[in-house]
This record gives structure tokens, C-alpha cells and sequence, in this order.
């Protein structure tokens, strides 16, 4: 397991600017066992490779708006839901009425 305070190293090396090479090296020369650093950078790369996102197509104009307009319920949908409702209405209102007499 790669320690945290290489790894951190390794990071903030990487974000000024030097190389994986170079923050390796300014890792040994500071004491850290070769061997550890070792591990840490391999797990730093596989990292930064996990990290790497292809490049994506941008989103043409008005295809945002397009998605966020609500779409409209097909006839086809709200007859059905409302025969439906009329359906379970009638049998009910039927049960109640056999239910009196």
C-alpha cells in the first residue's frame, strides 16, 4: 500500500510543473526508500489513468432547451387512463350501491 504523504508529494510535484521522473527523484533525495516511492508512483499512474477522459463532442445549440422541455402525453396514453379511471369509478360506485340494498 503506497503511503499518503509520497503519494501527496508526487501530487504536488506533478502540479508545479515536474516531471513523475523528477518528483521521484526529489522524493529519494529527501529519504524516502526507493522502493516505496516506486509504489507510489506506479499507483499514481494508474491513477492518472483511470483519471483520463476522452474527448467528447460539445452539445450543439439548443440541444440543452430541447431536453429540458416537458414532453406532452401521447392521446393515446390519457384516454386510456382516463377509461381506466372511469372503470375503477363505475365498479366502485357499483360495489357501494349492491352493498346498501
Amino acid at each position: 500500500m503506497a503511503r499518503g504523504d509520497i503519494l501527496a508529494g508526487l501530487r504536488n510535484a506533478l502540479e508545479r510543473g515536474e516531471s513523475l521522473e523528477e518528483a521521484k527523484e526529489s522524493l529519494i533525495n529527501a529519504g524516502y526508500s526507493r522502493e516505496e516511492v516506486e509504489e507510489a508512483t506506479a499507483v499514481a499512474g494508474r491513477a492518472e489513468e483511470m483519471m483520463e477522459v476522452e474527448e467528447v463532442a460539445p452539445v450543439p445549440k439548443g440541444a440543452a432547451e430541447e431536453w429540458k422541455k416537458p414532453k406532452k402525453a401521447s392521446p393515446f396514453l390519457v384516454t386510456v387512463l382516463v377509461i381506466t379511471a372511469a372503470v375503477i369509478i363505475i365498479g366502485v360506485a357499483t360495489y357501494f350501491f349492491l352493498i346498501k340494498k
